[in-house]
Protein backbone atom coordinates (compact mmCIF):
# COMPACT_ATOMS: atom_id res chain seq x y z
CA UNK A 1 0.00 0.00 0.00
CA UNK A 2 3.26 2.36 0.64
CA UNK A 3 3.92 2.25 -3.13
CA UNK A 4 0.66 3.15 -4.67
CA UNK A 5 0.28 6.29 -2.01
CA UNK A 6 3.77 7.65 -2.65
CA UNK A 7 2.96 7.30 -6.43
CA UNK A 8 0.05 8.93 -5.93
CA UNK A 9 1.71 11.44 -3.60
CA UNK A 10 4.12 12.27 -6.58
CA UNK A 11 2.13 12.34 -9.22
CA UNK A 12 -0.10 14.63 -7.14
CA UNK A 13 3.10 16.87 -6.09
CA UNK A 14 3.63 17.44 -9.62
CA UNK A 15 0.69 18.51 -10.77
CA UNK A 16 0.72 20.93 -8.13
CA UNK A 17 3.81 22.44 -9.45
CA UNK A 18 2.36 22.68 -13.08
CA UNK A 19 -0.45 24.15 -11.73
CA UNK A 20 1.50 26.75 -9.81
CA UNK A 21 4.65 27.41 -12.42
CA UNK A 22 2.67 27.07 -15.40
CA UNK A 23 5.99 28.36 -17.26
CA UNK A 24 7.14 25.06 -15.63
CA UNK A 25 7.79 23.04 -19.02
CA UNK A 26 9.14 25.68 -21.18
CA UNK A 27 13.20 26.45 -20.77
CA UNK A 28 16.34 24.13 -20.78
CA UNK A 29 15.19 20.43 -20.38
CA UNK A 30 18.48 19.57 -19.29
CA UNK A 31 18.41 21.16 -15.73
CA UNK A 32 16.05 22.99 -13.82
CA UNK A 33 12.70 22.34 -12.80
CA UNK A 34 11.79 20.51 -16.49
CA UNK A 35 14.01 17.90 -15.33
CA UNK A 36 12.52 17.81 -11.65
CA UNK A 37 9.41 17.45 -12.78
CA UNK A 38 10.59 14.66 -15.25
CA UNK A 39 12.28 12.45 -12.55
CA UNK A 40 9.09 13.23 -10.03
CA UNK A 41 7.22 11.95 -12.44
CA UNK A 42 9.12 8.88 -13.75
CA UNK A 43 10.80 7.79 -10.97
CA UNK A 44 7.99 8.95 -7.87
CA UNK A 45 4.76 8.37 -10.19
CA UNK A 46 5.22 5.71 -12.41
CA UNK A 47 8.27 3.61 -10.70
CA UNK A 48 5.98 3.25 -7.22
CA UNK A 49 3.11 2.06 -8.94
CA UNK A 50 5.11 -0.41 -10.67
CA UNK A 51 6.40 -1.57 -7.45
CA UNK A 52 3.12 -1.39 -5.68
CA UNK A 53 1.80 -3.94 -8.49
CA UNK A 54 4.13 -5.85 -8.34
CA UNK A 55 4.18 -6.39 -4.38
CA UNK A 56 0.85 -6.90 -4.44
CA UNK A 57 0.77 -9.18 -7.56
CA UNK A 58 4.36 -10.99 -6.38
CA UNK A 59 2.79 -13.01 -3.62
CA UNK A 60 -0.11 -14.43 -5.86
CA UNK A 61 2.53 -15.54 -8.43
CA UNK A 62 4.20 -17.16 -6.16
CA UNK A 63 2.05 -18.65 -3.67
CA UNK A 64 3.64 -17.48 -0.72
CA UNK A 65 2.83 -14.52 2.05
CA UNK A 66 4.67 -10.87 2.05
CA UNK A 67 8.20 -10.89 3.38
CA UNK A 68 7.40 -7.42 5.19
CA UNK A 69 4.59 -5.62 5.28
CA UNK A 70 6.39 -2.33 6.44
CA UNK A 71 9.21 -2.48 3.47
CA UNK A 72 7.28 -0.12 1.15
CA UNK A 73 7.48 2.60 4.08
CA UNK A 74 11.35 2.24 4.41
CA UNK A 75 12.07 2.48 0.80
CA UNK A 76 9.86 5.56 0.54
CA UNK A 77 11.73 7.27 3.94
CA UNK A 78 15.13 6.07 1.93
CA UNK A 79 14.06 7.70 -1.22
CA UNK A 80 13.41 11.29 0.76
CA UNK A 81 16.63 10.77 2.57
CA UNK A 82 18.47 10.21 -0.25
CA UNK A 83 16.48 13.31 -2.35
CA UNK A 84 17.28 15.57 0.55
CA UNK A 85 20.88 14.81 0.68
CA UNK A 86 21.56 15.49 -3.18
CA UNK A 87 19.73 18.47 -2.74
CA UNK A 88 21.23 19.76 0.17
CA UNK A 89 24.42 18.89 -1.85
CA UNK A 90 24.24 20.81 -4.61
CA UNK A 91 23.46 23.94 -3.25
CA UNK A 92 22.32 27.25 -4.89
CA UNK A 93 23.49 26.23 -8.57
CA UNK A 94 20.93 26.87 -10.41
Amino acid sequence: MGFAVLGLFSFGLACAVLLVRSDALTGDPVRGLVLALTHLITLGWIGSLLFAGAYLFGPVLVRAPLWSERLPLVIGAFLVALVSFFRSRSGSSQ
